[in-house]
């Protein structure tokens, strides 16, 4: 479904200039940010760097409806089409108003800094940028970038804090399994705990549609690099990962249950539920690391348009929520973002899979067991999300912990 997009504008210091008319973007999802750059650019003469979400409609999916965003530009806005935004109109005070949880990359040259350091970066390596570079997305979670050069096309990918070891992680993971992630070309640290980093182009696409022969593939290399890693949680540790094996994951359940801001999204039966689930995590942890699969590093957000390539190589990219824990996680991520016909066969294969890696192991009792305690992880993602961000960036995420909460209580062993 589109976007009906208004842009309002400001000057490289960030001073309010008014705003651009509304324009409909066939790409409805929000953070998608070059529709915006290439509609100002064919309508208006103008180039712009789309900074933040202002104001957006109250609906489940951020894929449609009015939505409301501020860009900076150096140009000259033609007088007659800039509108203009009176001292108290409420897109111009949200386009003023200063946060202290705001991304560096949603403030006036904060995409310009990081693309002044990549060129010093790619000038260094010997593949200097050849021409402009594109802004693709800006959101809570990112600011993705491409940079041409004359040795291919660079992403240039910036990520908040609670996402800031990718980097780290995508060097071990050089080391540890090459030809997984995307070569990394460098890194760095941005303001406010955010990081950079710049990575090679994947060719291909996001293998959203994926047959089953080649998911059943995707699902066993990726096992075989999970069994291959569990001998290297140190390693991992080390270069940043999050630590959700059995105890610290059931201290950070505990704390989101308790949350009063979680528990007022929750009807009183739905809490009676999550507390007793809460109350029998320590024995449902202890069974699933009983059921005899490694712990080892998740990969976090597992589903088949985070594998690109095609049917011959692929690579496995965003590696941000990735975590220390059990690996049945990653396999209930898989799972439900194939093909309900697909389904029977990833499970087969990556019990299988397991199987072979760690013959005692009961690879199914594990996923079953891992059901509700996967989606309280899940939910707790999203609760640490929220936390990190401005207020209008939560339109994202602000309903994902409680959904998530649902799905554990109606889950087998959350009820």
């Amino acid at each position: 479904m589109p976007r009906l997009a208004t842009l309002v504008l400001a000057d490289p210091a960030g001073r309010v200039l008014g705003a651009l008319p509304e324009t409909v973007l066939e790409v409805g999802w929000w953070p998608e940010a070059w529709p915006l750059v290439d509609a100002a650019r064919e309508q208006h003469g103008l180039d712009v760097t789309v900074l933040r979400l202002l104001d957006a409609p109250d609906v489940p999916v951020p894929a449609h409806g009015r939505v409301a965003y501020l860009a900076t530009t150096a140009g000259e806005p033609p007088p007659r089409v800039l509108q203009p935004l009176p001292t108290d109109d409420p897109l111009r005070l949200l386009a003023e108003e200063d946060h202290p949880r705001r991304a560096p990359w949603a403030r006036p040259g904060g995409v310009e800094a990081t693309l002044h350091r990549a060129d010093s970066e790619l000038a260094a390596a010997g593949r200097p940028r050849t021409g402009p570079a594109r802004q693709v997305k800006t959101w809570n979670l990112s600011s993705v970038l491409t940079l041409p050069t004359g040795d291919g096309t660079v992403w240039c990918k910036s990520v908040p804090g609670p996402l800031a070891h990718e980097g780290r992680l995508l060097s071990a993971l050089a080391e540890l399994c090459p030809g997984l992630a995307p070569p990394l070309l460098a890194a760095w640290a941005e303001p406010a705990g955010a990081s950079t980093v710049l990575l090679r182009e994947v060719l291909g696409e996001p293998l959203w549609e994926a047959p089953a022969p080649l998911l059943e593939r995707l699902v066993v290399r990726w096992v075989d690099a999970q069994a291959a890693m569990a001998a290297h949680l140190g390693v991992l540790a080390a270069a940043g990962v999050p630590d959700r094996r059995p105890e610290p994951l059931l201290g950070v359940v505990v704390a989101l249950a308790g949350r009063p801001d979680v528990r007022a999204d929750l009807a009183s039966a739905e809490l009676d539920t999550l507390d007793r689930l809460v109350g029998a995590m320590p024995g449902l942890l202890s069974e699933l690391a009983g059921s005899g699969l490694p712990d080892t590093l998740v990969h976090g957000d597992l589903h088949p348009g985070n594998w690109v390539g095609d049917d011959e190589q692929q690579m496995l990219i965003d590696w941000g929520d990735s975590v220390l824990g059990c690996p049945a996680f990653d396999a209930h991520t898989m799972v439900q973002r194939v093909a309900p016909a697909s389904r029977p066969a990833v499970v087969e294969s990556w019990a299988a899979a397991w199987s072979r890696h760690c013959p005692d192991a009961d690879p199914l009792r594990a996923l079953e067991l891992a059901r509700p305690v996967a989606a309280l992880r899940a939910a707790a993602v999203y609760r640490r999300f929220l936390d990190a961000v401005e207020r209008t960036e939560r339109r994202y995420h602000d309903r994902d912990p409680a959904a998530m909460i649902r799905v554990a209580l109606g889950a087998p062993g959350g009820s």
